[in-house]
């Protein structure tokens, strides 16, 4: 997309990275210091839930209780909806788990105080990891944070039908800001919703930061971008802000997506049809195949 002398294409090039953050080399310490005692690790994660990730990730728990004799793994399912929530209050209450999975951006940012710095027990693993990945686990201070568990890729989907319904070209989707803004306005006017959208917990306006900051910034920029607070001072970031917001004060959000859930509520929204556009992502969850699936391959 383009906004006056701003080139501001979306692209799919910022990624999503889920975190394992871990206290595991104070835990090791211990282990060796009393053997004979079992003892529990305890692991909270919001894919453990799933039926198929579950399975792979208690395949891992048995793996790693059969290295480590008198260890116990104690794993807890999160909802992803909630997660950080849940994090929240039990750190609060000083009964916080050993082993957490959170996602990148906001979460990591808001957590990193609690958690030990990996770099030493990372150093001998760090080459099989994707340098982007890598800087994306670094916390505020330039140390690493977390081990990435996936890298995931973000993608504007829209509706076709609905683009043809309020009249527009449904195989040339806007590719300039003031097009795309056209089109949002054309729709909201047929009383199609234009986007898809939640923010609470705020992934929604995250997501949305990270897909117009691939084209503010450049790649060796982006490595970095979210690893210190002086990245909202950037008059580009100020202007990322302002474009999403031009967004919501135009009523191209969903006005309620302020109380729905972005990966849950707003792709659920945009998979029934009911929305024409949503910012999701490119594997394992409110993705193409979700979408396909539910609209049908001609409409997507």
């Amino acid at each position: 997309m383009h906004r006056g002398s701003d080139t501001t294409t979306f692209r799919a090039r910022a990624a999503r990275v889920f975190f394992v953050l871990s206290v595991a080399a104070a835990f090791s310490s211990c282990m060796r210091a009393t053997p004979r005692t079992e003892r529990a690790l305890r692991v909270w994660d919001f894919k453990y839930g799933e039926a198929a990730m579950g399975d792979v990730m208690r395949e891992i728990d048995r793996a790693f209780e059969a290295k480590h004799p008198g260890v116990r793994v104690d794993h807890r399912a999160l909802s992803d909806v909630d997660d950080d929530m849940v994090l929240a209050a039990a750190l609060a209450a000083n009964a916080g788990p050993d082993v957490v999975m959170v996602h990148s951006g906001a979460e990591l940012r808001v957590f990193e105080s609690h958690f030990l710095p990996l770099d030493e027990a990372f150093a001998p693993y760090a080459d099989r990891i994707l340098p982007g990945a890598l800087e994306a686990c670094r916390g505020s201070d330039g140390s690493v944070m977390a081990v990435p568990l996936t890298v995931q890729g973000f993608g504007w989907y829209y509706n076709k039908r609905l683009f043809a319904a309020a009249g527009l070209d449904a195989e040339l989707p806007p590719h300039r800001w003031e097009d795309f803004l056209a089109a949002c306005g054309t729709l909201g006017a047929a009383g199609i919703l234009p986007i898809a959208w939640g923010n609470n917990p705020p992934h929604g306006s995250d997501w949305l930061r990270r897909s117009f900051a691939s084209t503010f910034y450049s790649d060796e920029e982006l490595k970095g971008l979210f690893a210190s607070p002086a990245f909202a001072d950037d008059d580009r970031f100020i202007r990322i802000t302002l474009l999403i917001r031009e967004l919501r004060d135009r009523g191209y959000l969903d006005s309620a997506g302020a109380f729905r859930d972005h990966i849950r509520d707003a792709s659920a929204l945009f998979r029934s049809g009911k929305a024409a556009m949503y910012f999701g992502l490119l594997s394992d969850i409110a993705n193409w195949k979700e979408f396909s699936d539910a609209l049908g391959p001609a409409d997507l």
